[in-house]
């Protein structure tokens, strides 16, 4: 199976780049359909309500996209960076919020002196984590502890649950089709995660990870998890 190119997806697909919702950019959609507003502010609650950030901390936004949560979180902490490998994303969020920094990169290869801080206290990746494997999270995961501060803290939001994959693909037809585009490598969530897989892979990168169920006014929540790391030590 050859999965998709998303470093391509994300910097080239013509629609993509021309459209003007900012939700449906990022694929913010339930049935292709933009989640607007709401969605956005539950999901920056529940970041703000996980990591309890001070107005004294430097904080990354992962996977940032075109900004539209980096806004949100933005006002309370000291410094946040926010980083994407897509051009046109970031492009996107300079032009929209001008006071904040953004970095084009992969968030595999993390390097303080582009990100141009020494040291990070706590750091985000919002309905993401759908396009990390395994070996994927391994270099994330080292990367940041590397930057991490003593209290460093990371939230994974809105983790595919394969424990509940059949609440997503609700019906013969809807799983078919998913694992009809999964074997032709064009799924777009992609990676699926347990609870416990996850834990044992953030444990043997040196962070305990503490699974974290959504409210249920979040549109993931029937299929979704956060997870929330800190540093063992």
């Amino acid at each position: 199976m050859i999965s998709k190119d998303w470093r391509k997806w994300w910097n080239e697909d013509p629609v993509r780049a021309r459209q003007s919702d900012l939700y449906y950019q990022v694929g913010r959609t339930v049935g292709g359909i933009p989640t607007g507003e709401p969605d956005l502010v539950a999901t920056s609650d529940a970041i703000l309500a996980a990591l309890r950030l001070s107005r004294t901390e430097t904080v990354l936004d992962l996977c940032c996209g075109n900004g539209l949560i980096s806004a949100k979180i933005a006002p309370h902490c000291g410094f946040l960076v926010g980083v994407d490998f897509s051009e046109p994303l970031i492009q996107t969020a300079r032009d929209r919020t001008p006071n904040i920094k953004f970095v084009v990169s992969d968030v595999t290869i993390l390097d303080g002196a582009i990100l141009g801080v020494d040291q990070i206290d706590a750091a985000y990746l919002a309905f993401a984590f759908q396009y990390f494997d395994e070996a994927m999270a391994r270099k994330l995961l080292k990367r940041l502890k590397i930057l991490a501060s003593p209290a460093f803290r990371l939230l994974l939001e809105s983790i595919p649950d394969i424990d509940r994959i059949a609440a997503h693909y609700h019906t013969p037809e809807r799983m078919a089709a998913h694992q009809k585009r999964k074997a032709e490598g064009t799924e777009e969530i992609e990676n699926w995660w347990s609870a416990k897989q996850l834990a044992e892979l953030a444990g043997s990168e040196g962070f305990a990870c503490a699974p974290l169920l959504q409210h249920r006014e979040r549109v993931s929540s029937h299929y979704r998890f956060d997870a929330l790391l800190t540093l063992i030590a």
